[in-house]
């Protein structure tokens, strides 16, 4: 009898995550029909692909600064890990200026 309330939550959840699916359909046709275009646009140029990609980059290194590490302890919780800010900021800081030195500058 205890199982009973778990399978019926994870069909609500499915029921309700299929719902969120279909009603974000049209937003999503939007968005492909005119950002595959406009990437498309950007990349067939080498300097605007240059850009583009390089402002990605930085944009996923910005993500990847504001991520809180975390990892599950012995009783399956979440918690978040004591690491000093300075290490998540160092490597995105090294990878950026990787990739926007002069060797790898595209003219």
């Amino acid at each position: 009898t205890h199982e009973r309330p778990k399978i019926a939550d994870k069909r609500r959840q499915q029921t309700t995550t299929t719902m969120v699916s279909w009603s974000d359909l049209p937003k999503r046709i939007l968005t492909l029909s005119i950002g595959a275009p406009f990437v498309m646009c950007l990349l067939s140029d080498p300097r605007s692909s240059f850009l583009f990609f390089q402002s990605v980059h930085v944009l996923c290194c910005i993500e990847w600064i504001r991520l809180v590490p975390t990892a599950r302890n012995d009783n399956d919780n979440m918690t978040t890990t004591h690491e000093t800010p300075s290490s998540r900021i160092m490597f995105p800081f090294l990878s950026v200026l990787v990739s926007v030195s002069e060797t790898t500058h595209i003219t």
